[in-house]
């Protein structure tokens, strides 16, 4: 990244000329067991993260990090650390048991000043699945889960119980949809200490359909988040994204996310916020590796503590390298 017009500002606050990022999924199968171990790193402007798009990860999109509310800062960049274990087993033909662990390291850095907390969040989750039909399935769950931010200035326990379901019409077409009950013991150290504890329900509903040059995906629901404000908020989110290929050579990708967020018990760096972010671009082959994309961007958002909302228009173009994928 590069800002010719703010040479004076770059250079008294250093702001970020290079992003960074690395994604890693491996899976293991035995005859009647598999071990998934899917990770990230990420090292990025704040801004960025604070203005995430909507497209879903390509290479998992469960695995997408969630945008950051807190207002960023010139030349701050975040570093995220995330890798998730899964593990799951046939007791029969018809149920399988598992469990997994969600591990996220996330730190700052902004010259010594930033509004931002760094923080460290697992959960562990175990479940039993059992198969209705050879198109259909159950499972129950149970999940314990921490939270701490920097300097012991907060932590949260949380643990719950989930209900899952999942259909499938075909290998292309199904949904998914969960429900959970969360409770959570929260201890602030900062300016004295002090506990308190929330509960709520949750839940997500994914669809999703692919055609022979066209695929969409559709996900809407309620989480409880980690996030630098030094709490866990509530997330409300709605995703959706369409792609289609016009021939070999050309795509087209829309996506859209619109979220509100709230902490469960505000404090003086909570920054709670209603935004929506819409995009619209097309790919096109140079050549077998190499591509161009361009497109447009809208980005909205409204602060709570904010006098007013914000948007932004942009319109992009990029140059990129794909390898091949093996035959």
């Amino acid at each position: 990244q590069e800002y010719p017009d703010l040479d004076e500002l770059a250079t008294t606050r250093k702001m970020t000329p290079l992003e960074a990022f690395l994604d890693l999924r491996s899976t293991y199968e035995w005859q009647r067991s598999d071990f998934d171990l899917t990770g990230r790193y990420s090292h990025e402007d704040s801004y960025n993260v604070e203005t995430a798009g909507g497209a879903f990860d390509p290479l998992d999109p469960s695995f997408d990090p969630d945008a950051d509310t807190v207002r960023s800062r010139v030349g701050e960049t975040r570093d995220l650390f995330q890798i998730t274990p899964k593990f799951s087993y046939d007791v029969s033909e018809r149920v399988r048991a598992g469990a997994s662990i969600d591990y996220i390291i996330v730190n700052y850095d902004s010259e010594g000043v930033t509004t931002r907390l760094d923080y460290s969040s697992a959960e562990l989750n175990g479940f039993v699945g059992w198969a209705l039909s050879p198109v259909s399935d159950v499972s129950l769950g149970a999940f314990a889960g921490r939270y701490e931010a920097q300097d012991d200035i907060s932590e949260t326990e949380s643990y719950g119980a989930q209900v899952g379901y999942n259909y499938r019409w075909s290998e292309t077409t199904g949904i998914v949809a969960d429900v959970f009950y969360e409770q959570s013991d929260i201890t602030d150290n900062v300016p004295v200490r002090s506990t308190s504890s929330t509960s709520g329900l949750g839940g997500t509903l994914i669809a999703y359909h692919k055609q022979e040059v066209s695929d969409w995906r559709l996900s809407i629901g309620r989480r409880f988040i980690p996030t630098s404000s030094g709490r866990r908020s509530t997330l409300d989110q709605l995703r959706a994204q369409y792609n289609r290929d016009f021939s070999e050579r050309l795509s087209l990708q829309g996506a859209l996310r619109y979220e509100t967020r709230e902490d469960d018990d505000p404090t003086v760096l909570s920054d709670d916020r209603d935004y929506f972010r819409a995009d619209l671009s097309m790919k096109w082959l140079m050549a077998p590796t190499w591509f161009v994309r361009g497109g447009y961007s809208y980005i909205w958002q409204d602060r709570a503590n904010a006098p007013s909302d914000a948007y932004n228009n942009q319109i992009f173009i990029a140059v990129g390298y794909k390898g091949l994928r093996p035959k």
